[in-house]
């Protein structure tokens, strides 16, 4: 157990909701900076939601292969609990039938639903040719949107999707991936990075709701029908 983890221990056993928040957001400007893993594990959720008024937490972007060996690193990531619900795992990859085998692991272990990474910019996860690089293969990007609706099918998960209205600023493909996708059956999807101005301009498409992700910002936008 590392020390962020019992810290965010002793916050949970505090007496009132008050003192459990004053704590966790004393810890939080302290941690400012951490990598994004450290707000999307097990022992942070369930801290929020002893605080009240969490409903779907999602872990930190999962290597789909990486799951599938058993990484020990990995596996940490989709700890959960029973507390730990509703809850989403978010995949990453460029091999449909692996992603469509990690979306069936982490369904075994309860997940409410399954998010795929099209819109991580690190050099580690697009140098896989995964993350944002895959919307340059627009082919293998849908292949992979397909593999993971179809294999969460049988038991009804819902699929959302993480992406960027284009891989570069020249190249803002986006509404064109996000047609494909909700005809393949996703049931909503994360924009981010070139703006709201953009999101909005899609007009008509798609149906589901679309989410802008707004660095800085308390809060998403929303368009949409739910």
């Amino acid at each position: 157990v590392n020390e962020w983890t019992l810290q965010l221990l002793r916050i949970r056993h505090l007496g009132s909701a008050e003192q459990r928040l004053h704590a966790l957001l004393a810890l939080l400007v302290r941690r400012m900076g951490r990598r994004c893993g450290d707000w999307c594990d097990l022992p942070f959720r369930l801290t929020l939601r002893g605080l009240g008024g969490l409903d779907l937490a999602t872990t930190d972007l999962v290597n789909a292969r990486a799951l599938l060996l058993g990484s020990v690193k990995t596996l940490d990531l989709v700890m959960t609990s029973p507390e730990d619900r509703p809850w989403a795992v978010q995949i990453y990859g460029a091999d449909a039938s692996e992603l469509a085998q990690a979306a069936r692991k982490v369904e075994g272990l309860g997940a409410s639903s399954i998010d795929i990474n099209m819109g991580c910019p690190a050099k580690k996860v697009c140098n896989k040719w995964a993350g944002s690089a895959l919307m340059q293969d627009e082919t293998l990007a849908m292949s992979i949107v397909q593999a993971v609706v179809t294999a969460c099918q049988p038991h009804g998960v819902p699929v959302t999707l993480k992406m960027r209205t284009g891989w570069d600023r020249d190249h803002r493909n986006g509404p064109r991936i996000a047609r494909l996708a909700e005809e393949a059956g996703i049931a909503a999807l994360a924009a981010g990075w070139l703006g709201w101005s953009a999101v909005s301009a899609w007009g008509d498409v798609p149906a589901k709701p679309v989410f802008e992700v707004v660095p800085g910002k308390a809060g998403v936008g929303v368009r949409g029908a739910w």
